[in-house]
């Protein structure tokens, strides 16, 4: 309801399902602009080195992309299909393009 106050909840669950975090941010927050903020504070409270950010598409931005780059984690992050070029459509739905990210199995560890 629009009469009502609103808050953004950025829920941070275990491979499980379970909780393991939250962060609360004002209603009128792009939700693009929490992943650092909520990644920072979940760095904070669990070893960010088994962390793999699943996102929708709200967060998939370039600079969101940078980051979790720069930081070294992994992520899926939601892409709106039906609006993609048709190459992009491609190379997603390609089943050789499926490889790991530099630097990580296919079982999300760390290669050494």
């Amino acid at each position: 309801k629009h009469h009502r106050s609103q808050v953004m909840l950025a829920l941070m669950v275990s491979s499980e399902g379970l909780p393991v975090g939250y962060d609360l941010f004002a209603g009128n927050t792009w939700e693009g602009h929490t992943l650092e903020a909520a990644i920072e504070a979940l760095g904070k409270r669990v070893a960010l080195n088994k962390v793999t950010v699943v996102a929708d598409a709200g967060m998939l931005s370039r600079d969101n992309r940078t980051m979790l780059r720069d930081k070294g984690l992994p992520f899926i992050l939601g892409y709106r299909m039906k609006s993609a070029p048709a190459e992009v459509k491609a190379e997603i739905l390609d089943p050789e393009g499926s490889l790991p990210w530099d630097g990580h199995g296919t079982d999300g560890t760390t290669e050494q």
